[in-house]
């Protein structure tokens, strides 16, 4: 799928953003979308063009529009680990993410993105696992 398509897609049922007085808009996802909403689509949802702080340096609702580094699936996670420690660990997880967003990931139905791979390697440290979290694979994707 081209990003096109993807942007197009996307802006059925994404927040989208008119400000254009907005300092980071070049780099938002939001505003980049905008332009790809399909013309046979009569009602959008969008930011309040006016809302103060998304005037300011750094908004809210900024999403930004380079790809990242998204995990994905978990089947081999627990492969190395001790019983003991995957039980903790797992339990911690299910407990962090909630257990249907914990099997998800697990299952590799949607991408892990950066800031809950961090979770993950955060709560396995704190578990007693030290070692680097493994994933089926790596993608890169936009973090909607």
């Amino acid at each position: 799928m081209t990003d096109n398509e993807l942007f197009a897609k996307h802006a059925q049922s994404y927040l989208l953003c008119y400000n254009d007085k907005c300092p980071t808009r070049k780099q938002c996802l939001r505003w980049i979308i905008k332009d790809h909403t399909p013309e046979d689509m009569p009602v959008v949802s969008i930011l309040n063009p006016r809302y103060a702080k998304t005037t300011d340096n750094e908004c809210p609702y900024f999403k930004s529009n380079k790809k990242q580094k998204m995990a994905v699936g978990m089947t081999l996670f627990f492969d190395e680990m001790p019983r003991k420690t995957e039980q903790s660990v797992r339990n911690a997880l299910i407990n962090d993410l909630g257990r249907t967003k914990f099997f998800t990931y697990r299952r590799g139905a949607i991408p892990i993105p950066p800031a809950i791979q961090e979770r993950i390697r955060a709560v396995c440290e704190a578990c007693g696992w030290d070692k680097k979290p493994v994933y089926d694979g790596f993608t890169e994707e936009y973090e909607w």
